[in-house]
């Protein structure tokens, strides 16, 4: 697909000290001590409805501390290399990524599993955070300590938060590459859209195979602490559509049936004039197949 590698990597020179991070984010060390001190309580909790009724929590960082979780992805993230089975909220001119790019590598597939990842932003503990900081970018402990504190709330990863997906992305730094290596080895392919994990194969698997795929793939989760939500842990065979991030991708990724009609009646309503439909309910297709 690319010669990008199986692993994030970041190949730039550590940061050893807290004065060398204050300097490269334009404040004194004094200022950036007492900013990440109070960094938890610099959120405003912000509820988002979804689907099925119930609220996503989200939280919105202060001015002060949302400019420097920016920098922070200007500094940091923006020069890691991520590999391509990670799809989700990826800053990558190269390899652009989003949902629609994710179904696509599962294009085709006979058999898909899809897992969702329960509550990942407020299970994912600031120990986590702390190893990508120390651990992967190799950072100084008291450097590590600090960027902890200004990426996550209360000891948890804040959704919404700047650094948020990017840190989400790179908390199985050190294993996730090695169970996808595992699964293409057996003939499987995997991806994962932040808290989303696709796993697919383009030839049917027996129920003993499909047993070990599952297995496996919780079993990884749990040893982060992690578990799956139940309602959305799926098996798709391609005796009916295959469905990845709501995509039927039997072929190439396109929108259900249903949702296709709907699409086209929209549009119809469109050229009829603007007293035929409401401004802003047309979706926003992007890639999709709709033929």
């Amino acid at each position: 697909m690319s010669n990008r590698p199986n692993k994030p990597s970041y190949s730039f020179a550590p940061i050893k000290d807290v004065a060398t991070l204050a300097t490269s984010l334009g404040m004194s060390e004094r200022q950036l001590i007492r900013v990440a001190a109070n960094a938890g309580h610099m959120y405003r909790r912000k509820a988002v409805p979804k689907k099925d009724g119930t609220e996503r929590v989200t939280w919105d960082a202060h001015t002060q501390l949302k400019d420097i979780q920016g920098r922070l992805n200007q500094l940091f993230f923006h020069k890691v290399r991520f590999p391509l089975y990670l799809q989700g909220s990826i800053r990558d001119k190269a390899y652009p990524r989003d949902y629609v790019r994710n179904a696509e590598i599962h294009a085709g597939a006979c058999i898909a599993i899809t897992l969702d990842i329960a509550d990942f932003f407020p299970s994912t503990q600031a120990d986590l955070v702390r190893d990508v900081w120390e651990n992967f970018f190799r950072f100084a402990s008291p450097v590590a300590e600090i960027l902890t504190q200004l990426t996550t709330k209360s000891g948890f990863l804040p959704q919404g938060a700047r650094t948020s997906s990017y840190l989400a992305n790179l908390v199985f730094w050190q294993r996730e590459h090695s169970l996808v290596e595992r699964l293409r080895k057996s003939g499987w392919t995997y991806s994962r859209l932040v808290d989303d994990i696709t796993i697919s194969k383009n030839i049917d698997a027996l129920p003993n195979e499909l047993t070990t795929i599952n297995r496996i793939a919780i079993g990884f989760l749990q040893g982060y602490g992690y578990s799956v939500k139940r309602s959305k842990h799926k098996v798709f065979r391609r005796s009916r559509p295959v469905m990845v991030n709501n995509l039927v991708v039997n072929v190439r990724p396109a929108l259900p049936k249903a949702e296709r009609r709907r699409v086209r009646a929209q549009a119809h309503q469109a050229r009829l004039g603007p007293a035929s439909h409401t401004q802003g309910d047309m979706p926003s297709l992007g890639f999709v197949n709709l033929s």
